[in-house]
């Protein structure tokens, strides 16, 4: 026998009354319909049991079942010890906290592209990324059966190692009272901090400029030797190659000869310093 509901087509249909109880047999909650199976929702965690009532006939009960509420999975909140690095060094420790659930896995990303799984169900992490750029940086965190939660990114620059380039210039000889001519920087990665020059292999003087051509006058003869000094980011600095412009000595002439001497006889004329490029004479009358 069951309660019979029927229709105008006289289809009928048996009634069922689901009764949830505690694991010792209490009624907790009912519902009666026409469902061969009805979810009870809103349950405290528990052991619970069911029965079906069918006109008036009373089943015996379920085996029982425990049932363990998940909460909510929660991502959590990375920090670290750096935001800024240069290309070769760690990340440095980063830590997951304020979390709820399992971490499944840390992921990673450079320069926002596809996201990268890691191996790691730990709250730390840390590695040498390898290359430079922007990463970023997340852990999937899991709450038994509920859906999972992501940390917040979190993002360390990565600065490409400081590059000091190549120095050239026109001119590797020059002399005093001349310029050095536009020497130029190329090839180097960072910016700028510095250029540096120093006399007959003497201490470095600091050169205040961030371009990178540069040119003077010299302020005396001797061997000068010109640098760049660059830095990427965090990362230590670099220097150009040295170029080396020898500045030369204005010569100071001395004319001589064998004078006096007869009427008829020659003139010897002489110069000092020897060696020179080139001698210009001139005399009296216009003579050269």
């Amino acid at each position: 026998m069951c309660n019979r509901l029927c229709n105008y087509n006289i289809i009928c249909y048996c009634k069922s009354n689901f009764v949830l109880t505690d694991n010792s047999g209490n009624t907790l909650q009912t519902w009666t319909g026409t469902a061969n199976s009805y979810t009870f929702t809103g349950l405290a965690n528990g052991t619970y049991r069911g029965k079906t009532i069918n006109g008036g006939q009373e089943s015996g009960l379920s085996n029982a079942v425990t049932l363990t509420n998940d909460p909510a999975s929660v991502g959590g909140s990375i920090t670290g010890t750096n935001t800024q690095i240069c290309q070769g060094s760690n990340t440095g420790v980063m830590t997951l906290s304020g979390h709820t659930g399992s971490v499944v896995k840390w992921q990673k990303r450079v320069n926002a592209g596809a996201w990268t799984d890691i191996i790691n169900t730990n709250t730390t992490y840390s590695e040498v990324p390898s290359s430079s750029g922007t990463w970023d940086y997340r852990a999937e965190v899991k709450s038994g059966t509920c859906p999972s939660a992501f940390s917040n990114t979190f993002t360390i620059i990565v600065d490409p190692t400081s590059v000091g380039g190549t120095l050239t210039g026109p001119n590797t000889n020059i002399c005093f009272g001349a310029s050095t001519g536009n020497m130029t920087v190329s090839g180097y990665t960072g910016t700028i901090q510095k250029w540096q020059k120093r006399l007959n292999a003497g201490a470095w003087q600091d050169i205040t400029n961030v371009s990178p051509t540069y040119s003077e006058t010299p302020g005396s003869a001797g061997t000068w030797d010109y640098r760049v000094e660059v830095k990427s980011g965090t990362c230590a600095v670099a220097y150009s190659n040295i170029f080396t412009v020898t500045v030369n000595s204005l010569p100071s002439a001395l004319a001589s000869s064998n004078s006096p001497v007869c009427v008829g006889a020659t003139l010897n004329l002489s110069a000092t310093p020897n060696g020179m490029t080139s001698y210009n004479w001139s005399g009296p009358g216009g003579w050269t």
